[in-house]
């Protein structure tokens, strides 16, 4: 096992607030995917480095074991979710999303990454747009999401809602996408979620490490 820190990159794209509160309660967590190549990219366009957007996510994980910061407070809240920022954390994974597949070939310059949707186990839907190709997400991804998910729950003690981006804005979002396996991300948080409740729940805010099993 590898312990990977969870590094600090505030950004400036928040509003201050005092979470969680009788008004402000943390009822879920809402899943997002990054729609860039890379992490620098992203990364730079959730702190207000590039894009000219002023979004933002609480937590950023990219691709590769360690890519991992936190980018706002968890009692602040973060702009990623319109109508849904004020009750919610954050979560943006570095993910490019879909593409478009054109005589076997794909017509978009990262397709080396993508699979079939067919190959995911999820049906095709209407909402998922001209796409016919996805990139899947990595252990990684899966894990790091699985213990933010976990100690947000220990530190609410309550139970916490996981929303697709989609699910919450069907008419523009789609992501995290059909490659997004949200069955094998409930599992993940299940097996964490033991662990973090033998830790204290002062202990898991800020959470500053991420364990992974390569």
């Amino acid at each position: 096992m590898t312990t990977f820190p969870v590094e600090w990159r505030p950004s400036p794209n928040y509003r201050r607030a005092r979470r969680p509160n009788i008004r402000r309660p943390i009822k879920g967590v809402v899943l997002h995917y990054t729609a860039t190549e890379d992490w620098d990219l992203a990364l730079a366009l959730l702190t207000g480095q590039a894009g000219g957007r002023k979004v933002s996510a609480h937590y950023l994980v990219g691709r590769d074991p360690g890519e991992i910061a936190q980018l706002v407070h968890l009692k602040d809240v973060a702009w990623h979710a319109k109508g849904a920022n004020a009750l919610s954390v954050g979560i943006e994974m570095v993910n490019v999303g879909g593409g478009k597949e054109v005589r076997g070939r794909t017509c978009q310059r990262y397709g080396r990454r993508w699979v079939p949707i067919s190959m995911q186990g999820t049906p095709h839907k209407e909402q998922w747009g001209p796409y016919d190709l996805w990139e899947p997400f990595t252990r990684w991804q899966y894990d790091a999401v699985a213990q933010i998910m976990a100690a947000i729950r220990v530190r609410e003690g309550s139970p916490i809602a996981a929303w697709r981006h989609s699910e919450l804005d069907p008419e523009r979002k789609l992501d995290p996408g059909p490659a997004f396996d949200m069955k094998l991300a409930r599992d993940r948080f299940n097996y964490w979620r033991v662990i973090m409740e033998g830790r204290r729940p002062e202990d898991l805010d800020p959470l500053t490490s991420i364990e992974f099993y390569k």
